[in-house]
């Protein structure tokens, strides 16, 4: 069965329980009066008998049939039988008229009827209230030289019969009054619901400044919560994303307008010098598009990183050096040197996106740094962890700028340098890279004196 509302769900689960609980609980209680409470319901009875069957017995002067009349007005059911088992009746009527004639006759004999204690077990059926004849205990009783078979057991038709009125009035009050309650709950419950809903549509369609009030201190209060942070996050996404989508636009539109010019004066130059010059230029702006589209490929990669796998057992020490021989060619551009104090260190994690970080720090510390500067780097362990140190003499960052330094598209002062040529993603790559490898990188840096990047690894041993 389907529901179309949480509402309507809530309201058949909670008429099927109460349905399923009242038929166990009759059950149950049925159950009970079978085991228990039958056999003590008949000695009950059966003593009420007994008193009588005395006081017939001793009382001979009386009228048997004004008594029983008057026992009748007392609650009760009674069935007297004479020696030639004709029945008369005292009190309400009953039901049934079941009782068999051997029974009678066993009586009459001298022997006790308990049909009470020994009714047949039904669980759906509670026996006591079975009005038949059946169903009472019996005894032989003498008056004025006659004997008789005497059957009785409670009206309890006669005493509940108002009571059976209160309880079907209050049973259906019970009912109504459920389903009203019910119904609001479930009302009450599927409002904030169906408001959540009109929230998820209008965060659908791009509206991050919906309003949405915590009404409640329950789950529901804390979805709506959850639902205030997950709008506020998709909000800053929304902006980081348009600002990414800015930021690409701008980094490729400016070498793409820049080649096309150099093309236009590469048409009509005709020095042989200047159209290599111009040559060389579209070739390096060429090399920045490449570059900027490698480095936003490996981005994305980072940000959907599912298939990427960190289990390697990665040598530091040999990533450094191969970062440290790719890049010589640019440390002997600028006459920088590098200096070494390195231990044979291991970690788990990507082989290749560690050689990037650690290409993207290294990279940058050289296109920072002064000529004739020098870099160091150290790898050694401490305490539990893989220290990688990479400290340059260079132009240094000032606090803003190392407060920003791992944003996307995110520039520095690069007046010491005119020729530096960056996108700003470099460290954003860093950044993305060592947070997958469970570690922590840290920046310290003075204008003018230098930068010191600090990065901890989990030690694999």
């Amino acid at each position: 069965m389907r529901f179309k509302s949480l509402a309507q769900r809530i309201t058949i689960y909670t008429i099927v329980v109460m349905l399923v609980s009242a038929i166990l609980g009759f059950i149950l209680t049925n159950i009970y009066y079978h085991i228990d409470l039958k056999e003590k319901n008949d000695h009950k009875v059966f003593n009420t008998l007994k008193d009588v069957q005395d006081y017939i017995d001793h009382d001979n002067e009386m009228s048997l049939d004004n008594y029983l009349n008057h026992l009748s007005e007392l609650h009760y059911q009674a069935v007297l039988y004479n020696d030639k088992l004709k029945p008369t009746y005292y009190g309400d009527n009953f039901r049934k008229y079941n009782l068999d004639n051997q029974a009678v006759e066993d009586v009459l004999d001298g022997k006790t009827y308990h049909g009470i204690k020994n009714r047949p077990f039904n669980i759906f059926i509670t026996g006591f209230f079975d009005n038949e004849t059946r169903n009472t205990v019996g005894i032989k009783i003498q008056h004025q030289g006659a004997e008789y078979a005497l059957f009785l057991r409670p009206s309890v038709g006669s005493m509940l019969g108002e009571f059976r009125i209160f309880l079907a009035i209050l049973l259906v009050l019970l009912v109504v009054i459920s389903l009203v309650l019910v119904l609001f709950s479930s009302y009450s419950l599927a409002t904030p619901i169906r408001r959540l809903m009109k929230t998820t549509e209008s965060l659908r369609k791009g509206d991050f400044d919906v309003d949405i009030k915590v009404t409640r201190d329950d789950e529901i209060g804390i979805l709506q919560h959850r639902f205030i942070k997950m709008r506020d996050e998709l909000k800053q996404l929304e902006m980081m994303r348009q600002s990414f989508v800015q930021n690409v636009s701008h980094e490729i539109k400016s070498p793409l307008q820049s080649i096309l010019s150099l093309l236009r004066e590469l048409e009509h130059e005709q020095d042989e010098n200047k159209r290599t010059q111009i040559i060389e230029d579209i070739y390096a702006r060429a090399y920045r598009l490449s570059n900027l589209t490698k480095q936003l490929l490996l981005l994305s990669e980072l940000d959907n990183s599912e298939h990427l796998s960190f289990n390697e057992t990665v040598h530091v020490q040999k990533v450094v050096k191969e970062v440290v021989q790719n890049l010589n060619f640019l440390l002997e551009d600028n006459e920088i040197s590098v200096l070494f104090d390195m231990d044979d260190l291991t970690i788990k994690g990507n082989h290749k996106l560690l050689y990037q970080a650690l290409y993207n720090i290294l990279s940058n510390a050289i296109k920072y740094s002064p000529e004739h500067s020098m870099i160091q780097i150290d790898l050694k362990e401490q305490n539990e962890f893989v220290q990688v140190s990479i400290i340059d003499e260079g132009y240094g960052m000032t606090e803003k700028q190392l407060k920003h330094i791992k944003d996307r598209f995110y520039k520095g002062d690069q007046s010491h340098n005119v020729h530096v040529d960056s996108n700003g993603l470099g460290l954003s790559i860093v950044d993305s890279i060592i947070e997958h490898h469970d570690a922590q990188i840290f920046f310290e840096s003075e204008v003018d004196k230098g930068t010191e990047v600090t990065i901890l690894f989990k030690q694999h041993k």
